[in-house]
């Protein structure tokens, strides 16, 4: 689902295969969508929406009974920085602010953090290189070195502390 057209045009054309039907893609938002779903997934999607918590009650209409709804987004509002005013985020999220999030017909099931390592840069960007966009040699430092590293630490602080921020959230 994306709610832009030309963004929309893009996500098909470079992801053209539909598997035996289990794939589509629709243009527009959550209000469109008539269906019901076992799982609906935000990937750093919801920090961009200002009414977050419209947003997931709408989205919980389009729900299976126990169905979920799953976010990631990044985590801790106190590392809100230059960079997440350039990206269009409203907001950092935690645990509390998740939770605040279920409303009348959900709860919020598990929730952890992914990306330990990524806290810390993090944490130094927002304090001292207050850099509002990384250069893509610092995406490929991340992406190559920072994020396979988290991978092997996030289990050792049992997933207590990072970057991002997961909820699962379930249909009452």
């Amino acid at each position: 689902m994306e709610p832009d057209y030309n963004l929309f045009n893009k996500l098909v054309n470079s992801h053209p295969s539909k598997k035996n039907g289990l794939v589509s893609y629709r243009c527009g938002t959550v209000k469109d969508i008539i269906d019901k779903f076992d799982s609906i997934v935000y990937i750093d999607v919801l920090e961009h929406i200002e009414d977050d918590l419209n947003q997931l009650n709408q989205c919980s209409r389009c729900l299976s009974s126990g169905g979920n709804i799953i976010v990631l987004s990044p985590a801790h509002e106190n590392l809100f920085s230059p960079f997440d005013v350039s990206v269009g985020h409203y907001r950092r999220y935690d645990k509390k602010m998740l939770q605040n999030l279920a409303g009348e017909s959900l709860k919020l099931k598990k929730v952890f953090y992914l990306d330990c390592f990524g806290l810390f840069l993090n944490l130094a960007n927002r304090l001292l290189l207050r850099k509002s966009m990384p250069s893509s040699r610092q995406i490929q430092f991340w992406d190559g070195f920072v994020v396979p590293i988290s991978k092997i630490f996030d289990p050792v602080f049992n997933f207590k502390i990072g970057k991002s921020v997961i909820g699962i959230f379930e249909k009452k």
